[in-house]
């Protein structure tokens, strides 16, 4: 074990110890050089030979594979007579952790049974078999990324079968192993596949295939070799394994001899095509299990449609978040348990089934007239009515409350009702003096522009609490409600008023610290003010969204417990807390709140898209967006197509996309977010021109800023525009003077305008700019760019391998090496990098600058 006091290994600061077995531990380490974390994997002092060359075994064989589903080795080295692996820091779980905490359904079973295999079909084609498949030696990361690990005692298809232990010992997982593996027979690629048949029997079924039915056990994993698990590569704790039973003698002899459990035992809707997958793969001779990965995933990929139409409510009742023991109940005896309870659901939806989906309500912008007060005020009263009117359509449980954004660039209120897919409209007029305001309520369908109701009050508003209370008790024609006062007395007119200038500053201005802040002390003093605590709640979450920075999230979540004490089912707040637990990654949590509004709000818009991010997150991305074409489908709302083009744009499905922002652009015409994004994937897709309109579109509507100007100088210099591009990039940099990326931009707009001597003072000022800006790996294209230009060769060649080290969109890495060794001369280099990078999906458009047409790369795409 190593020495408290150890803090550095090598190069290596040590920050953690991450796992720890009875002969390895693994350490959360921080490579200074490169400035990114790692895990370090060693065995500790009194470990035997053989297991010393396991591990030396382990980083010979992940140099060799290069997958995104296989843990990457960085380094290895010795230290005080011990060996280290360094390698790839994955932040997440194993397949073991993941399984308990998530409940998946088949189509995500299937997706990391891809990628499970995606990683044995690398590691296969290298001449390498894994020989130790198991949840335990899977990682899943946050993103839903599956990682294989552990090549310990992996073998490579063209050496002497040799392994490195005791003499008459198996090596591997009891529970994991084929049985030519428990046999000590020769092995191939197929020993893996038995391995894999078992592993997905047990996510299907949280059962062993060769079990006696008895409920699993969680036990500290020892593996045929008597190695404790060490392989939680970035997993916090020690390894473990899931078995029937601590005898190994009886798992092998049930593996060697016996029959798989059929898998209908325990999840009678299982596909058809599975099952026989399934026992395909968990046959005794490797000659009739597939031959291959690809066999393997191409099957996977046929059973995507099931046979059954229950496979949804099966898979939510055989959870694996517990492993709990199956029903000892004769089948008989299940199926009349089954069929009673399924009358009593069909009862129960019949009789207490939810009403047709509610009407979308609209609230307009409130009209304010006033010739006596001043901006301050109005602006404030303003604010009052918009919210509480607001706080009392929800509360009515009679509408779909549409968010309404008065930044919205429509003035008419027939195209606001368009953007949101709005039933019903509510329009109010305030005509308001000193002392008092007369308020008129028009609600409109916008199926037909009918007044469906009208309204007029008078109220006092030289207090705008009280005029808060009034407002709330004298709605009742238009939006009545049970709960009018709920908040009437909990607070101070002083609170009140911070409270609506906390909001009116958001409108204006957006999230900061110190709006946080304040809206943090606002719900110290008032502990019963629920909008307090929503308002609170949205700041939060959208200067996580703006900064990354999760210092406040802990805050914010001991806020929201606390609102929910006073209103547990409040609708606002449900919502707030799912997007909170999305945002700290507390999947399971946020699917327990998620579950809470499917049952309380079925078939509200928002709820689906709640589901929709939920998935997203988890990584699967074609139920996502199939939740999401239900919302859409339900209500064509512009925020609901904004989200499912973001989710198309993350997942690389441009054009559909493009498709999707064509159809809200329709509905919000000149929507920055819309347009920003639309803009951003013309200019990906080399569509130069296009984009660059857009960004000057976005330009014309809204305030000059510096990143806006660069976008459309970037798109200019691309598309040939050199003149205009210069003048563009100058106008960003009086904006902001310490922006490396607007200066490198500059200087080649003047270098293909042939200005060379200001092009080379804009390359210095480049290096000068970004040369205490190492935080940003994308700063290292930048410098290496800046260097080739000015004829600095090693310093760009290096400066662009730390970018190829540190970036993992091998697409942008490929791009900015080509351009920089076309930039040096280096024409094969270039070549190599270029055809990567349209491999890899960059556009050819991307390179048509004439620096690209000097080189022997292929020009069939250069401009003429």
């Amino acid at each position: 074990m190593l020495e408290a006091k150890v803090s550095k290994l090598g190069p290596y600061q040590i920050q953690r110890q991450l796992g720890s077995g009875g002969m390895g531990e693994v350490f959360l380490a921080r490579d200074p050089r490169l400035n990114r974390q790692v895990a370090i994997k060693c065995l500790k002092n009194d470990s035997p030979q053989e297991l010393k060359q396991r591990l030396s075994t382990e980083a010979e064989i992940l140099a060799q594979l290069d997958s995104e589903n296989i843990v990457k080795i960085f380094d290895v080295f010795e230290q005080d007579e011990r060996l280290y692996l360094v390698m790839e820091y994955v932040d997440g779980k194993t397949l073991t952790e993941w399984l308990k905490q998530n409940q998946p359904d088949l189509q995500k079973i299937l997706d990391i049974s891809q990628q499970i295999l995606k990683a044995l079909q690398v590691a296969h084609h290298a001449g390498i078999i894994h020989r130790d498949l198991k949840a335990d030696n899977i990682l899943v990361a946050r993103g839903g990324q599956i990682k294989l690990t552990d090549f310990g005692i992996a073998k490579s298809l063209n050496s002497v079968y040799t392994d490195y232990t005791m003499a008459g010992r198996v090596t591997g997982s009891y529970a994991a192993m084929s049985p030519e593996q428990a046999l000590r027979k020769a092995l191939d690629q197929r020993t893996d596949f038995f391995s894999f048949g078992l592993l997905l029997y047990r996510m299907l079924t949280a059962q062993h295939a060769f079990g006696d039915g008895a409920s699993p056990a969680l036990v500290e994993g020892t593996s045929a070799v008597g190695v404790e698990g060490t392989s939680a590569v970035g997993v916090e704790g020690t390894s473990a394994v899931i078995v029937e039973d601590s005898n190994p003698i009886k798992i092998i002899d049930r593996i060697i001899h016996d029959k798989p459990t059929p898998i209908t035992r325990y999840r009678p809707d299982c596909p058809i095509k599975l099952r026989k997958l399934i026992l395909q793969l968990l046959e005794k001779s490797p000659a009739r299990r597939p031959p291959n990965a690809q066999a393997i995933m191409d099957a996977l990929a046929d059973c995507t449609t099931t046979e059954t139409n229950d496979y949804g409510r099966g898979l939510a009742e055989q959870t694996t978040k517990e492993w709990r023991k199956p029903q000892s109940m004769g089948h008989a005896g299940r199926l009349i348990v089954s069929g009673a309870f399924i009358f009593l659901i069909v009862i129960t939806y019949v009789v207490f089934r939810p009403s047709a989906k509610l009407p979308a309500l609209l609230i307009e912008p409130i009209q304010m007239q006033s010739s006596t007060l001043e901006k301050q005020e109005l602006a404030l009263l303003n604010m009052a009515i918009h919210t509480s009117l607001n706080e009392l359509a929800i509360d009515s449980n009679r509408y779909e409350v549409v968010e309404n954004r008065d930044w919205l660039p429509l003035d008419a209120q027939s195209d606001r009702a368009y953007a949101v897919d709005a039933d019903q409209v509510l329009k109010t007029m305030a005509h308001c003096s000193e002392y008092n305001c007369e308020l008129t309520f028009k609600l409109i369908s916008t199926q037909n522009s009918r007044l469906i109701q009208t309204s007029t009050i008078n109220l006092l508003s030289d207090n705008l609490l009280a005029f808060k209370q009034n407002l709330m008790q004298s709605t009742n024609e238009i939006l009545p409600t049970a709960s009018k006062s709920r908040n009437a007395n909990l607070i101070s007119s002083q609170i009140y008023q911070q409270f609506l200038e906390i909001e009116l500053k958001v409108k204006q201005s957006g999230t900061s610290a110190a709006l946080l802040a304040e809206a943090k002390m606002l719900v110290e003093q008032a502990p019963f003010f629920v909008p307090g605590y929503l308002s609170y709640s949205r700041l939060c979450l959208n200067y996580f969204w703006d900064t990354l920075n999760k210092t406040h999230l802990g805050e914010c979540e001991a806020s929201l417990n606390q609102a929910l004490k006073l209103d547990e089912n409040h609708y606002q707040l449900a919502i707030a807390y799912f997007e909170l637990m999305l945002a700290k990654g507390d999947f399971v949590e946020a699917k327990t709140w998620l579950s809470k509004l499917q049952k309380k709000y079925s078939g509200n818009s928002r709820v689906l898209v709640a589901e929709a991010e939920w998935y997203f997150e988890q990584g699967e991305t074609n139920k996502a967006l199939s939740l999401i074409d239900k919302a859409i489908a339900s209500r064509e709302n512009w925020m609901v197509l904004l989200k499912k083009a973001r989710f198309l744009w993350q997942t690389n499905e441009l054009p559909a996309a493009l498709e999707t922002l064509k159809r809200l652009l329709d509905r919000v015409p000149g929507n920055f977010t819309a347009l920003r994004m639309k803009a951003t994937i013309h200019s990906y897709l080399g569509e130069f021109s296009q984009a660059a309109a857009d960004f000057q579109l976005l330009l014309d509507h809204n305030q000059m800023n510096s990143a806006l100007l660069n976008d459309l100088g970037t798109n200019l210099i691309y598309s040939g525009q050199y003149s205009k591009a210069i003048a563009v990039l100058e106008q960003a940099y009086e904006l902001d003077k310490n922006d490396p990326y607007v200066s490198l931009n500059l200087a080649d707009s003047l270098s293909l305008n042939n200005q060379p001597e200001r092009a080379k003072f804009w390359y210095e000022k480049t290096l000068e700019l970004s040369k205490n800006s190492r935080q940003d790996f994308r700063l290292h294209a930048i410098n290496a760019q800046a260097h080739a230009q000015l004829n600095n060769i090693a310093e760009a060649i290096h400066a662009i391998q730390q970018f190829q080290k540190l970036n993992s969109n091998e697409a942008e890495s490929a791009y900015y090496s080509a351009l920089v060794y076309t930039l040096i001369g280096d024409k094969h280099s270039a070549k190599v990098n270029r055809e990567r990078a349209i491999e890899l999906g960059i556009s050819p458009s991307w390179f048509q600058l004439s620096w690209f047409e000097t080189s022997s790369v292929d020009t069939d795409n250069s401009t003429e």
